[in-house]
Formats: structure tokens, C-alpha cells, sequence
């Protein structure tokens, strides 16, 4: 266990530009006050305040690496960024870091099907080797579909006409929903190089609404009119494909794939050249600590998935916020509550509690608000796993099934903080410090972790268990599950750490003091 003498002996890091920093915030609160104040939606404030605030941002890094996975094809389909391996099917192999599909049956199956669901923006890149032409009209680079070809979005290397598409038998990028009527297409003029390793790579921008299409780093092709779709709104798909058709007429690709990436941002144009450039076995490194998005006051709890890393903002016309971990692109998902004090998510639903009393849930992207219990009293802390919630209320932890129900009473014990919980423990602070550990559902509870007095969060991401100290050197340490020695996960450069949550590939958390949500790789 760790001890108080541990916290002391470290000593505090220097904090370079912390003065301005400090500065810059608070004229950030002024501002975003004023606005608060113009009458505007918040929809419309919640731009105001981004487009006022963006010259405070200087001296801190906005967003991060929006790398969500990535398939080498080293280790066969072994995705090296969020573990969402993939299967080799019908006869495809790895040969010297590429997979080889035969063009008879052999494709990828990729589990990438909730991360699609969750994206409103999005990159795909690959690095791929096409032998020839001839029998391919409308095979697939990628084929994401719903197992009926009425939902899709699809990459082929050599499109077959028959509709307005600007050019025949070159490469196309579509989304649909549904086909064929409802396309949306990004159609080159050039056709698709064969027999050399090439980089071709689709963006899918939802605020400029475009996507584009490029190959070897250079834009070939965009969609001619505002788009509609993104992958989110067609919901959660059946397959991810690499080399196949969700169309049975259509023949598999033929060649190889030497690397295929998912981010969840629309890269730029610069940005893909650089990919292109550096070739497919590198990776810029993940970013430094950043700021996901800054102006933001009240924020009384934090949660992230994937993509996204979501907060409640506490007052009596509060809001329910999102936004893109990687782009810091944010959206108001429910306005005028009444004092959110907690949320979390499972990446379908956001759940959020109000006066302490009631808790609600709603999609991550949007929709109608469904209340799940009401007339309790003094709820605290509100976490889930995905088949149930759990939360502190008095001196208890209490249960439900996530679609509601009836709440019943797991542990009465003594709680002085945090409440975290992964699939198979819950974890929650007790008078003193320590992080008491208990297996799921509702075995005995033990000593884990000898924390602090100035722990402010905890969340496991199943593997680790992160511990946010709000005390300097406002460090954020990890343990792992099954208890060892603890580490460093990082130490924070700015400010105090108040709310903490961990997504499978970053660790966000609020610095009050910054007015700013920040975040940073695992």
C-alpha cells in the first residue's frame, strides 16, 4: 500500500507558463459569462464560446492522436491500438506484414462495428496492393454494411457506373441509407494503380459536411453536394469487412493489405500526405496532454468511451455535454436540466443523475430522454458496466439493471469519495482514504489501496485501476486490477484534477482551475 510519506517526499514540478495560463482562463470565464448571457441557444452559445475562447488556448496543446485502431497484419489480425482484433476468414494469411486476399473468398472481419455506431467524423486509411483489374468491377477495399446492402459504406478500387457517378471503372467512396437512392458518393476521375503498394484513404467530415477521397496523399475526389450521413446515423452495423462484399454478386478484392487504420477525426489533407509519406508501419506518436475542449464551468462528473468524453454541468438549467476526444468538436446533448451531479456511459446510452433524486438516460448521440428512477435522495456517484448501474446514495451502494427497475441495496458502508467500476469488481473510497475492492455481484469487500484524503477519482478500465490526486504534484496513477505495485500513469502538467474517466485508449479529467477538460493517452 501506498503511504502519506510517499505523497510528501515527491517534489512539486515546475509549472511553466502556469501564471499566463491562469490568466488566460479567467478572461475565458469572463467571456464565456458574457455569453451565457446574449439569450442565445445553447447550441448557439456553446459555438460563441468556442469561437470567443480559442485565443486562450495558446500555451496549451488542443486535441490528441485520433488513432481509434489500426491492423498491421504483423501478428495476423492483431489491432495494436484498442485490442479489437480482427479474424482472418475463407483462406486469407499474413505474409511479411500483409494480408493476402485471393480474390476468392478470403476477406478480413474486423470487430469494429460499436466504434462505427459512435463516430460522427472519421478517417479510414490503408495501405493496399491491387494485382489487376480484370474481374474486379466492384470489389471492396472495405465493406462496412448491415448484412443486407441497404446500409453501408464502402471503398471500391473500381466502381461499375450505373448511376451519376462522374466516372466509371475508377475508385469510389459511398455511404448509403439506403441504396441505392441514398448515396452519398465520392467518385476519382483517375483510376486505381495496380500492382504497387498504395496509400487511399476516405474522410468523413460532418461539420463541413464532406467527405473526400485520396490516393498517394493527393485528394482525387469529394462529394459534390453537402452530406447527410456519417457512420453514426446508420446505426450499429452487422459487419466490418476488408476484401469482401456485403453484395453477393460481387467479387472479393484480390491482393494484399499491408495496413488499415480507423481514426475518429476527418484528418487533413496534410496530414494524409504526412501519413502517406512516412509509409505504413508508422505512426506519429500519441499526443502529449491536452486540452479537449476549455470554457467550461460547473462540471460535476465525467465519463468517455472510445471517441468521445462526456460531463454534466451543475446548475439549475444545467446541460448534458459530448464532445470528440480527438478533435475537442463538442455538442450539447441535453439542455435545461436540473442539477446533473453525475454521469457515466456504456457507449450507447449517457446516464446522468439530477437533484440527487432521479436518473435519466438518453443515446450518446442524441435522442429522447427516458427516466429510469426517481424518488431516491442523495444520490452521489453514478457508474456502470454496461448491464447494470451502480451509485452511492447515504451510506449505501445501490443497483439496477441499466434499463431500469428497481433499485436494491448492494453494500451499506462507510463512503467518503470516488465509485469506480469495471466487469468484474467495483471499487469505492472509505473515511481515510483507502479503496476498498469487491467482486461483482456484491461479494466481500477488502483493502485494495491505501490512497488519500486528496483522491479525487477513480475509474477502471478493467486492466487498470487510475487514481486521481488532487494534491501536488496532481499526479495520476495506475495499479493494476488484480493489485500490485503501483505507477506513474502521468504526471499532470497544469492545475488540479478534479473528475477523472478512462476510455480504452485516453485518460481525460477537469482542471477547475483551467475551466478545461483535458485528456491524454494511456
Amino acid at each position: 500500500m501506498r503511504t502519506m510519506s510517499e505523497f510528501s517526499s515527491r517534489n512539486s514540478k515546475p509549472r511553466g507558463g502556469w501564471d499566463a495560463l491562469r490568466q488566460a482562463t479567467k478572461v475565458s470565464a469572463m467571456l464565456a459569462g458574457v455569453l451565457g448571457l446574449v439569450g442565445c441557444t445553447p447550441e448557439q452559445q456553446l459555438q460563441l464560446e468556442q469561437d470567443a475562447l480559442s485565443s486562450s488556448r495558446a500555451g496549451l496543446t488542443m486535441g490528441g492522436s485520433s488513432l481509434l485502431h489500426r491492423y498491421s497484419f504483423t501478428a495476423g489480425g492483431t489491432d495494436s491500438v484498442s485490442a479489437a482484433h480482427a479474424t482472418l476468414e475463407g483462406g486469407a494469411t499474413t505474409v511479411n506484414g500483409e494480408v493476402i486476399l485471393n480474390g476468392a473468398g478470403a476477406y478480413v472481419n474486423l470487430p469494429i462495428t460499436g466504434t462505427l455506431a459512435s463516430l460522427q467524423d472519421a478517417t479510414f486509411e490503408a495501405w493496399v496492393k491491387w494485382d489487376s483489374a480484370s474481374g474486379q468491377t466492384w470489389a471492396r477495399i472495405f465493406d462496412f454494411n448491415d448484412g443486407v446492402w441497404y446500409k453501408s459504406l464502402v471503398l471500391t478500387p473500381r466502381n461499375g457506373g450505373f448511376d451519376s457517378g462522374p466516372a466509371v471503372n475508377t475508385p469510389r467512396f459511398s455511404i448509403f441509407s439506403p441504396a441505392i437512392s441514398g448515396e452519398e458518393q465520392a467518385t476519382s476521375a483517375i483510376k486505381f494503380p495496380m500492382g504497387a503498394l498504395t496509400h487511399v484513404a476516405v474522410t468523413m467530415d460532418s461539420v463541413a459536411r464532406v467527405n473526400r477521397l485520396y490516393i498517394d496523399g493527393v485528394q482525387v475526389a469529394q462529394t459534390t453536394t453537402p452530406t447527410a450521413l456519417t457512420p453514426a446515423s446508420l446505426g450499429t452495423l452487422a459487419n466490418a469487412w476488408l476484401g469482401r462484399s456485403a453484395y453477393s454478386a460481387d467479387p472479393f478484392f484480390k491482393g494484399s493489405i499491408s495496413e488499415f487504420r480507423v481514426h475518429g477525426a476527418a484528418l487533413s489533407s496534410n496530414a494524409l500526405t504526412a501519413s502517406y509519406q512516412a509509409g505504413p508501419d508508422t505512426v506519429m506518436a500519441p499526443g502529449t496532454e491536452h486540452v479537449v475542449i476549455d470554457g467550461r464551468t460547473d462540471v460535476a462528473g465525467m465519463a468517455a468511451d472510445t471517441t468521445s468524453v462526456y460531463w454534466v454541468e451543475k446548475r439549475t438549467d444545467g446541460q448534458v455535454m459530448k464532445a470528440s476526444l480527438s478533435t475537442g468538436r463538442a455538442q450539447v446533448l441535453a439542455s435545461g436540466r436540473e442539477n446533473p451531479s453525475a454521469v457515466t456511459t456504456d457507449a450507447t446510452f449517457v446516464y446522468w443523475v439530477e437533484n440527487g433524486t432521479t436518473i435519466f438516460k438518453m443515446p450518446v448521440n442524441g435522442g429522447s430522454i427516458t427516466s429510469l428512477a426517481s424518488g431516491l435522495s442523495g444520490i452521489g456517484q453514478l457508474v456502470t458496466d454496461g448491464a447494470e448501474l451502480f451509485w452511492t446514495q447515504g451510506g449505501s451502494i445501490l443497483h439496477m439493471p441499466v434499463q431500469g427497475g428497481t433499485p436494491a441495496i448492494l453494500y451499506t458502508t462507510a463512503l467518503a469519495g470516488p465509485l469506480a467500476v469495471d466487469g468484474h469488481h467495483l471499487y469505492w473510497m472509505v473515511p481515510g482514504g483507502t479503496i476498498v475492492k469487491a467482486a461483482k455481484p456484491g461479494g466481500p469487500a477488502s483493502s485494495f489501496w491505501n490512497s488519500s484524503n486528496s483522491t479525487t477519482g477513480i475509474a477502471s478500465d478493467g486492466t487498470d485501476l487510475f487514481i486521481a490526486e488532487n494534491l501536488s504534484p496532481y499526479d495520476i496513477l495506475r495499479l493494476p486490477v488484480g493489485g500490485s505495485q503501483w505507477a506513474l500513469a502521468f504526471a499532470v502538467r497544469y492545475g488540479n484534477i478534479t473528475s477523472l474517466a478512462v476510455g480504452p485508449n485516453r485518460v481525460a479529467w477537469f482542471d477547475p482551475s483551467l475551466g478545461a477538460i483535458l485528456a491524454k493517452g494511456k
